[in-house]
């Protein structure tokens, strides 16, 4: 007993805030500048040396010792919640995973062709890769088009879609041959 009696009491929990939903804000400089700003407009108070430099900054010319007109805080404050709020919607769309759709190949061909950017052998390997994938993907349809033909041969029991889908069978083929000739250039 006289042991733990000589020891310092555990430590305390480290807190761990558990949010299921909602949005997360970080602080901004920029906001809590202009809220400070617009109580000291409100107030009439005389602004610091400081806080005088950090207006400049932000766009509002006031000498130190002087007062703050709230309509240029008012000007600033909106032109920089407007920026937060741009900022905060691009923040949701990355984290929804809001992404553009892959290019299908009458569009990749293009791009093989144009000028080479500055590191060239890195971008014709990423094109050739999605053109190659590109053409893994026709080549697959062209091999379920044939074995939806085969059974519809054999008497088997093909669907709407699926008649239309071997209907597209030359389709995906000129589509290959495009994506072949892109692939060689």
């Amino acid at each position: 007993f006289e042991r733990e009696a000589q020891r310092p009491p555990p430590s305390l929990p480290t807190q761990r805030i558990a949010w299921a939903g909602g949005k997360i804000t970080t602080n901004s400089k920029e906001r809590a500048l202009c809220k400070l700003l617009e109580r000291k407009a409100n107030a009439g108070e005389v602004l610091t040396a400081e806080q005088a430099r950090a207006a400049a900054e932000l766009g509002i010319m006031v000498d130190a010792g002087s007062v703050v007109s709230k309509d240029a805080v008012k000007a600033v404050s909106l032109t920089k919640q407007s920026a937060m709020t741009t900022r905060v919607l691009q923040q949701e769309n990355i984290q929804r995973g809001n992404r553009p759709a892959s290019l299908p190949i009458t569009k990749l061909a293009p791009l093989v062709k144009t000028d080479a950017p500055p590191h060239a052998s890195l971008a014709t390997h990423v094109q050739k890769d999605s053109i190659q994938k590109e053409i893994r993907r026709l080549k697959k349809k062209i091999r379920e088009c044939t074995l939806l033909e085969e059974k519809q041969l054999s008497g088997g029991v093909v669907e709407d879609n699926q008649r239309q889908k071997a209907a597209r069978k030359a389709d995906f083929e000129e589509m290959l041959r495009k994506a072949e000739s892109a692939l060689q250039l």
